[in-house]
């Protein structure tokens, strides 16, 4: 026999120094998926590695000691791990599939982005423009799960699988709708996830360029009616509520005799009052609700809060000088017993046409022997 040749030391020695070697990586490996739990790149094809080239060397110490056994050992060995690894690679290991069958390449050259996750969703594969542009570390997330990535990736982008426009904070991120699809390759018992990143920010920021003039008024910055009318709505059974109704006297005198410019510039003004004097009140809602009409609710309000916003408009938009003067009647109420808003909106708005009543004729006859005295009459 070969152990007992000349020369059969020789190859004693040999196999005990391939041994050696293969039992040396065998504790690598050990090693090193002991510390790296997380780690799932070609795991499956590693631990296979281990056990076959264990089962190997005991097959081969067997035939070493027993030399009558009609079989080679070794060959049987060979053929077992040879039809096993098959297995492993193209039954179980993704990853591995996915390199050696070139479908890697085509993934990179893909115009979505995108990212791989096996069914557990631990991260294999990460789209390099995904990478690219956000200057990612692929070797952080390869073999995690999917959540560190997408915690570190909300940081800096917005990922959403329905729109919420109402999210004004996030304007200034990028947007990508996110969609996931479990996917198993032909041939293959176990499946994966593609997660699907499509950037739509241009359609977000369109779509908050919509809502913004859905519920906000072009001319003053102010909300509108629409807005104020959901806003009622939400509103039936709230209390301590303060309303002010506030009507601009004489616009169309203006409108007239001084120009559409002239009437711009009251609306404008007005506006830019009622948003300076509510700076000390943070829970309101103000909208302009018609031509040369506005509407204040205050919430949590008292009845001196209610009466000072008057004044204080007042105040501003009174001037010496008529071309800065704003004429303006305002209205208020107060809720002091159980009604409802609309019910105090109809009150401020009685208020309000009190107050009209005795300034809105004396102020168009103003501005109109204004606007024939100094020769702006374009009538």
């Amino acid at each position: 026999m070969l152990y007992s040749a000349p020369h059969g030391w020789y190859f004693i020695y040999h196999m005990i120094v391939l041994y050696i070697v293969l039992l040396s990586g065998i504790l690598y490996l050990g090693i090193f998926f002991l510390r790296h739990p997380k780690v799932h790149h070609y795991r499956s094809i590693s631990i296979f590695i281990i056990i076959g080239v264990l089962v190997a060397l005991a097959l081969n110490l067997i035939q070493f000691y027993i030399h009558d056994i009609p079989l080679d050992l070794t060959y049987v060995a060979l053929i077992i791990g040879s039809f096993g690894l098959y297995e492993i690679i193209f039954n179980l290991d993704m990853v591995y599939n996915l390199k050696v069958s070139g479908r890697s390449e085509i993934l990179s050259n893909m115009r979505e982005i995108y990212i791989l996750t096996d069914k557990d969703k631990i991260v294999i594969d990460i789209s390099p423009l995904l990478v690219n542009k956000y200057h990612l570390n692929k070797e952080k997330y390869i073999g995690e799960s999917f959540e560190l990535l997408r915690d570190d990736l909300e940081e800096i982008i917005v990922l959403y699988t329905d729109y919420d426009v109402d999210e004004g904070e996030y304007i200034d991120k990028d947007h990508y709708h996110i969609r996931e699809k479990k996917f198993v390759q032909k041939g293959f018992r176990h499946h994966g996830y593609m997660i699907l990143l499509y950037d739509e920010t241009q359609v977000y920021k369109l779509l908050q360029e919509l809502n913004h003039l859905s519920y906000y008024d072009y001319m003053t910055g102010l909300h509108n009616r629409n807005y104020m009318e959901t806003k009622l709505e939400q509103l039936k059974d709230i209390k301590n509520i303060g309303v002010l109704s506030l009507d601009l006297n004489g616009l169309k005198a203006n409108n007239d005799y001084l120009g559409h410019e002239r009437g711009d510039y009251l609306l404008k003004t007005l506006a830019k009052h009622m948003v300076s004097v509510l700076k000390e009140y943070p829970d309101h809602d103000v909208a302009r609700i018609g031509g040369d009409e506005f509407l204040i609710l205050l919430y949590d309000a008292k009845q001196m809060s209610l009466s000072y916003i008057k004044d204080s408009i007042l105040r501003l938009c009174d001037h010496a000088d008529i071309e800065k003067k704003i004429s303006v009647s305002i209205g208020i109420a107060y809720q002091d017993n159980h009604q409802t808003i609309f019910e105090l909106i109809k009150d401020a708005d009685v208020d309000m046409y009190k107050m009209k009543q005795n300034l809105t004729k004396a102020y168009s006859e103003e501005i109109v022997k204004y606007a024939k005295k100094t020769g702006k009459y374009i009538r």
